[in-house]
């Protein structure tokens, strides 16, 4: 392709091909139907010979709009030195064992609860310090917290599960709901979360190699102040959101690091933590990222970690100054691009992940105070991890076990 994979164009060209139920149709050689990405106008007739396209956009500007950047997405055109073209009609697709698949979905409430159980079993109860009714026991608050968030209850209604749970002996007792409520939205409770996360990794270390780096905005049912209207002496308000930022494994879409910041930051700074907190677990072999991600220091950072970083850079970058890492990767990003993208486009699966969370567990937290939000998050992102394992233990034949000693409990493939 002779124009970066950076135009806004090309992107959205890149989302056609990726949507879900979206089929790009050929009609004749060199010509294609390309269904509209708004639904409401029908297909557009895409000429690859004559590089034209019957939608508005390349009407009125002439320029290569989304849907012939779909097109040659579908058709990986590539422009060799001397001039010639190569097209392969290979589209990028990623296998799924279906039967595997809908017997995890079959067993995964019975699994979950079990899987979240070995997990909180791994929590250390605080000290007691000998004033008042001693605490109730730490795993058993987030045991409950787990399954609210992971059912989608109210803190009343997920009641019955909990005392289901203890029936069944994975639970000692039955917190109020109050007292998960209070427990979550305690400092104290993020790093306990964030350890349980990083070991619900641990099956699939010798698993994961690919790794793919992105953030999302979670929205809260919480207003804030936007602005002052000054002309009818108004205050206008907004819902606050947050952003979480995480590594997700290609593979199985397990996310291997997290953190949790306010909706106005940025993602690219998060970078190098989330590369630290994987490269403990997992062999890092690979990290894509959109070039939102494409700083020297995120690019160092990768390299450190021993992957090979798949970011492309932006249409204006210019050079890297006196790194020698930047600009090898500039121009090999410049000069194999086809290569680079089939590396690159393994990035598809953070948005699936995105997708799954938010379908299966929620878009939005329902805690209202700044620490709950964050912590509520946090128990998402286990909530999907551990929902990840249980379909491994169908499609990969993964035996979990947790809070193991390295050489123990290894990922059987």
């Amino acid at each position: 392709m002779d124009t970066a994979v950076t135009d806004f164009r090309a992107q959205r060209g890149l989302a056609i091909v990726q949507g879900k139920g979206t089929k790009i149709r050929q009609v004749i050689e060199g010509k294609y139907l390309v269904p509209s990405q708004t639904r409401t106008a029908g297909s557009y007739f895409v000429d690859v010979a004559e590089a034209k396209c019957s939608c508005p956009d390349h009407e009125e500007t002439g320029k290569r709009c989304k849907h012939l950047w779909a097109v040659l997405i579908v058709r990986r055109e590539v422009t060799l030195p001397d001039g010639t073209s190569v097209v392969s009609e290979k589209r990028i697709t990623y296998t799924q064992n279906w039967p595997a698949y809908r017997k995890s979905r079959v067993y995964e409430k019975e699994l979950f609860e079990r899987l979240l159980r070995s997990l909180c079993d791994g929590v250390i109860q605080p000290k007691y310090k000998g004033n008042g009714r001693p605490a109730l026991p730490l795993s058993d608050v987030i045991f409950a917290g787990g399954l609210k968030v992971y059912t989608l209850f109210a803190g009343d209604r997920v009641q019955s599960d909990i005392r289901s749970c203890q029936q069944r002996g994975l639970t000692d007792v039955v917190p109020h709901p109050n007292t998960v409520f209070r427990i979550m939205r305690s400092p104290s409770t993020v790093p306990v979360l964030r350890n349980l996360i990083e070991q619900s990794t641990m099956p699939l270390r010798n698993i994961e190699t690919d790794f793919a780096a992105d953030g999302t905005g979670i929205g809260t049912t919480v207003f804030g102040p936007r602005w002052h209207d000054t002309k009818w002496g108004k205050d206008r308000r907004e819902k606050k959101w947050l952003k979480l930022h995480m590594m997700v494994g290609v593979k199985t879409q397990i996310i291997t690091a997290a953190e949790v910041t306010p909706g106005n930051m940025h993602d690219s700074p998060f970078l190098p933590a989330l590369i630290e907190t994987t490269a403990k677990t997992f062999k890092m072999r690979e990290v894509s990222a959109d070039l939102g991600y494409s700083g020297r220091a995120n690019l160092h950072a990768i390299v450190n970690a021993g992957a090979t970083p798949y970011v492309p850079f932006k249409s204006n970058s210019c050079g890297g100054g006196k790194d020698p890492l930047w600009s090898n990767l500039h121009a090999y990003y410049t000069l194999n691009r086809p290569e680079f993208l089939e590396h690159y486009h393994k990035r598809s699966l953070s948005e699936t992940t995105f997708s799954t969370v938010k379908r299966v567990l929620g878009a939005t937290v329902k805690a209202t105070s700044d620490h709950g939000q964050v912590s509520e998050v946090y128990v998402k992102v286990l909530c999907h991890n551990i929902r990840m394992l249980v379909q491994s233990i169908f499609e990969l034949n993964v035996d979990p076990k947790f809070w193991m000693p390295p050489s123990e409990g290894e990922a059987a493939e």
